[in-house]
């Protein structure tokens, strides 16, 4: 009896001491990974918890409820810095738009509009330069004529003489005869429909546009990324107008930087659309186009396109991706360069001088 109770108080004592060892070991093994994963999730925590104007470097607050412009749409940026021929080419266009939306209808100027362009020796030469400065510039500033096919569009001269007098009858209308100056996806198509469609899209987009202009900037800039793709094809319809975007929501740069321009003009936020050249992440230098907006005074670079990266395998944009190039200054020279002109006419628009910030 006494071995057997000696047995069970040695059994008692070696179990004791077993289980002591096991929690010392799950204390200095397990539990020291455990306050690792801690230490860890802290940490990735903090990395998540980085706020927007951390992200954003620009030296502005999004809570900063002084950042509104004075200022209204810029849909005269391009307009500005037109010659005066070129300026009375821009207004007949927009004075005409009803008829225009037709396709077919001849526009008259006034007669002697162009006596003295067209009494030079390349007189024509100069009056389509001045149209095609013309047509460029309202094409950047009111992203509204997407419908337009500008190249289907021409000034067509008469010349009459009586005597030693010499004057010209010029008309804008179709470049060919009995043909249509509307884009060809457009031709079958209402174009006051089309315009209304996207003009209920975008109330519908800015009904939730609140706060200050830094903040609906913002907002606008996340709606799109968040419900525009990229089109990887670059030849869908309408990838390269404010439709394809809202509509279809699939387009190339230049669909997402004329429709954050269009949205920008209707919340009377200064902005205008830049086009140029990037350098991508595989250091390939393309054809591109971003925005430029203005608070209290100062501009800033934004580049829609690019805070909406191509994602692998339904993968989630991280912040710092997301705003990368969102309210940016000098600093993206880096990587986009101007370009000066819109097409080969030669005519150089001057732009902004962006925020500076240190790289």
């Amino acid at each position: 009896m006494k071995k057997f109770i000696k047995f069970i108080l040695l059994f008692l004592v070696y179990l004791a001491a077993f289980l002591v060892i096991y929690f010392l070991i799950l204390f200095f093994v397990f539990g020291k990974n455990e306050a690792l994963k801690i230490e860890n999730f802290k940490v990735w925590k903090n990395v998540q918890e980085k706020s927007f104007d951390e992200i954003v470097n620009n030296g502005l607050s999004i809570d900063d409820g002084s950042i509104i412009s004075e200022n209204e749409k810029q849909d005269r940026f391009y307009y500005d810095q037109l010659s005066d021929t070129a300026k009375t080419i821009y207004d007949v266009i927009v004075a005409n738009r009803e008829l225009i939306n037709k396709g077919n209808e001849t526009i008259p100027f006034n007669d002697g509009t162009f006596d003295d362009i067209l009494m030079q020796k390349d007189g024509m030469s100069i009056l389509s330069r001045e149209y095609q400065c013309a047509v460029d510039s309202l094409r950047y500033d009111d992203v509204t004529w997407f419908y337009v096919d500008f190249t289907q569009m021409a000034l067509k001269t008469v010349t009459y003489t009586r005597g030693s007098s010499k004057w010209f009858k010029v008309e804008l209308g179709p470049a060919e005869e009995n043909g249509s100056y509307i884009a060809e996806e457009y031709q079958t198509r209402s174009i006051e429909a089309v315009l209304e469609t996207i003009s209920d899209k975008k109330d519908e987009i800015l009904e939730n546009a609140e706060g200050t202009n830094y903040q609906k900037i913002k907002y606008v800039h996340d709606y799109l990324v968040d419900n525009i793709s990229y089109d990887e094809s670059y030849d869908l319809p309408d990838t390269r107008n404010i439709y394809g975007a809202l509509i279809s929501k699939q387009v190339v740069c230049e669909g997402y930087a004329k429709t954050f321009k269009y949205l920008m003009d209707e919340l009377n936020i200064p902005c205008i659309i830049i086009s140029g050249t990037a350098t991508n992440s595989e250091e390939v230098n393309e054809s591109h186009m971003w925005n430029y907006v203005e608070l209290n005074g100062i501009w800033y670079s934004i580049d829609v396109t690019w805070d909406d990266p191509i994602l692998i395998n339904d993968g989630q944009i991280s912040k710092e991706s997301k705003y990368r190039y969102f309210c940016q200054g000098d600093n993206i020279s880096v990587n986009h360069f101007i370009s000066y002109t819109l097409t080969d006419t030669n005519k150089e628009y001057e732009y902004p001088t962006l925020y500076h910030k240190e790289i």
